[in-house]
């Protein structure tokens, strides 16, 4: 049988009582404690009550416990708050050393979830606290992943994202059952922009790739072509190498997604580091 007192206090979050639900944690209270499996900071999360998730981790409300929601999804505050889309909510939790990286029953973490619905703002704002990890080992948790999939739908804003989460330092490794990849997702939904950022970022895909895939490529721009061939037929130039080689080893050193204030301050020759900070879309 559930605490009375824990009753009381999901009530008082149900009929956004503030008053009162800072009477009962002052009086003394269990505030992690569950009722039917929900936590009290989950079920203001997925009320969008941003003032009693103030008052709740101010009042000691774990930022990272799972709770279950009404369609049964167990998942931790960040990623509810994400897949609400509530940008103020996220905020206060990162706030609140909420884990960044926490998972879902599926492995999802709120970046995941963010791209999916695509938040654009909570995914700057993800990236920009550190969101990883920075090779995710299945393709069903890769963000990149997901993203390019669903790429015909929404094209233009899954091409922002994409070209993001690139810039971030994902890469096009995770691959499903059959094979498939960001990469190939990318030029199944004829998105040049990111089949050519994903080139650009060092992904070489295969003559056997190429050969399975033939028809595939039919839909992409000419430049996209020319780059295919470049990449499969020539070896890769020294800069290109040291660029690639600089900044996977300072993604691999730092928990810091955004990396290019981290590489402007780098004691490497200029130029090198203007190749470094260059946007891969530009020509």
């Amino acid at each position: 049988m559930a605490n009375p007192k824990i009753l009381e206090l999901y009530f008082a979050i149900k009929s956004k009582n503030y008053q009162l639900i800072k009477d009962i944690l002052r009086n003394g209270c269990n505030i992690d404690a569950r009722f039917r499996d929900s936590t009290a900071l989950s079920v203001a999360i997925l009320s969008d009550d941003v003032e009693i998730v103030d008052i709740l981790l101010e009042g000691g409300a774990n930022p990272d416990l799972r709770s279950r929601d009404p369609s049964g999804r167990l998942e931790p505050p960040i990623v509810s708050a994400c897949r609400k889309g509530n940008f103020k909510i996220v905020q206060l939790l990162l706030v609140w050393s909420a884990d960044i990286n926490a998972t879902d029953f599926y492995g999802h973490t709120a970046l995941w979830v963010a791209c999916k619905h695509l938040y654009i703002e909570i995914i700057d704002l993800l990236l920009e606290n550190g969101a990883g990890p920075r090779t995710p080992s299945l393709w069903s948790e890769c963000p990149l992943y997901a993203t390019t999939k669903e790429m015909e739908t929404s094209v233009q804003t899954r091409e922002t994202i994409a070209k993001k989460l690139i810039l971030a330092g994902f890469r096009s490794k995770c691959k499903d059952k059959l094979g498939r990849d960001a990469f190939y997702w990318s030029v199944l939904n004829g998105s040049n922009k990111t089949a050519i950022l994903i080139l650009r970022s060092g992904y070489r895909p295969t003559r056997k790739i190429i050969n399975e895939n033939e028809q595939l490529f039919t839909k992409m721009s000419l430049d996209f072509l020319e780059l295919l061939v470049d990449t499969v037929e020539n070896i890769p130039s020294l800069l290109e190498l040291s660029k690639l080689v600089v900044c996977d080893r300072v993604q691999s050193t730092t928990e810091r997604r955004q990396i290019r204030a981290l590489i402007s301050n780098l004691e490497l020759p200029r130029t090198l580091v203007r190749y470094l900070l260059k946007d891969p879309f530009d020509v």
